[in-house]
């Protein structure tokens, strides 16, 4: 049985580390099913249609002092509505085990925080989705 380490997990844009982040997850990828059910059928038929890429949701402790490359630069891409570049979800051994888009581009969709309590650290999440292709593991 094959089983990867996530505590050596981490993000990266364009090459620099999202800092303080703890936790990724990529989800709602799935592809369309057109019905091709005729006159008569007594089940449903489908034909797979155009795949969606899906969504990523990032999250962790808030850093104010993380460089332009990394929460600032997620918080700057939804404030322009701009793509985000070479996003890269780090599993296993933190080196050459992550995720990438095949192609398409990557949005941020929502920022969910700073927020805080008085009995733990601030936090900070992002929502970033996939525009014209899929994850896949990079080889």
């Amino acid at each position: 049985m094959a089983v990867e380490p996530g505590y050596n997990g981490k993000v990266e844009v364009n090459s620099s580390e999202v800092l303080e982040m703890g936790a990724w997850s990529i989800s709602g990828m799935e592809n369309e099913m057109l019905p091709s059910t005729s006159f008569g059928d007594d089940f449903l038929e489908v034909t797979p249609g155009r795949g969606d890429g899906g969504i990523v949701t990032i999250s962790g402790n808030y850093d104010p002092l993380d460089t332009p490359t990394g929460q600032a630069y997620l918080i700057a891409r939804w404030i322009d509505k701009a793509a985000v570049t070479d996003l890269h979800l780090y599993f296993g051994d933190g080196d050459d085990d992550y995720f990438e888009k095949s192609a398409g581009n990557v949005y941020v969709v929502s920022i969910d925080g700073p927020s805080t309590d008085q009995a733990g650290l601030a936090t900070i999440g992002f929502v970033c989705k996939l525009s014209g292709g899929y994850w896949k593991k990079h080889t």
